[in-house]
């Protein structure tokens, strides 16, 4: 085996060792550990096959890669959009409850709400998200209490913990924002509140299953890695559920 194979090979996995690491040894990381299982495989497959092989391997990760980065330079302008000068409702997307006291991400999420509704008092929030497994309360019921026990009054806050998924946050929130309003939604400025690597997805469900196209408050991830790992999550995440429906 020549030198080049031998270091390729190496490299594989090193890059294996290190999925193992993002895996196992930390919390929140298991796309990157599978993105860098998928690379190690790739590169090991490319000293093993055959040259016919090898170029069709090849071709089809430049095809991957192309339709990958369209879908990921949606995500990441999504990310970096501007808030709303001001909305009538706002619709806080939920994630994982750790126990009754919201995860390092929701908290993210809460944070960017209460800073959203405090500046705009006559906001009213919308908080989404049904019960999980590991998880005490649903996580509406955790956003609920975090935002009245910072100073969100109860009334301001309408409580949706049915959703499982993102699809059902903006399904089921739209019906209680118009019992709400006594308006058909699209009559009401309705914003979306989540992390900065899922807004794109939050918008693009919330054209195709509530017909509107609401503006963002974004939630910064605070730690980068985690942050870049959502986002090359998001980016095939959209590319696989854009494809298939």
């Amino acid at each position: 085996m020549d030198r080049l194979k031998k270091t390729v090979l190496s490299l594989s996995g090193l890059l294996l060792v290190l999925a193992a690491f993002f895996r196992f040894a930390l919390r929140g990381y298991s796309f990157l550990a599978l993105a860098l299982a998928g690379a190690a495989a790739a590169l090991a497959l490319l000293c093993l096959l055959p040259k016919r092989g090898r170029r069709a391997l090849l071709a089809l990760m430049l095809a991957f890669a192309c339709v990958f980065c369209a879908f990921e330079a949606k995500v990441l302008a999504a990310a970096e959009a501007d808030p709303p000068d001001d909305a009538d409702y706002l619709i806080v997307l939920g994630c994982g409850v750790f126990g009754t006291a919201p995860s390092p991400s929701l908290r993210e999420r809460l944070e960017a709400a209460e800073g959203f509704l405090k500046e705009h008092p006559d906001c009213v929030a919308v908080v989404s998200g049904g019960q999980g497994q590991r998880e005490d309360i649903s996580e509406a019921e955790c956003m609920r209490r975090w935002l009245t026990a910072r100073g969100i009054e109860p009334e301001r806050i309408i409580l949706e913990d049915r959703a499982l998924s993102t699809e059902e946050n903006m399904t089921f929130s739209a019906p209680m924002i118009e019992a709400h309003s006594g308006k058909p939604l699209a009559e009401s400025r309705v914003a979306v509140c989540s992390s900065e690597y899922h807004l794109y997805r939050a918008r693009w469900l919330a054209r195709r299953f509530i017909g509107i196209d609401p503006p963002t408050v974004a939630a910064e991830t605070e730690r980068p890695l985690l942050r870049l790992s959502n986002l090359l999550r998001e980016g095939c995440g959209m590319m696989i559920t854009v494809l298939v429906r």
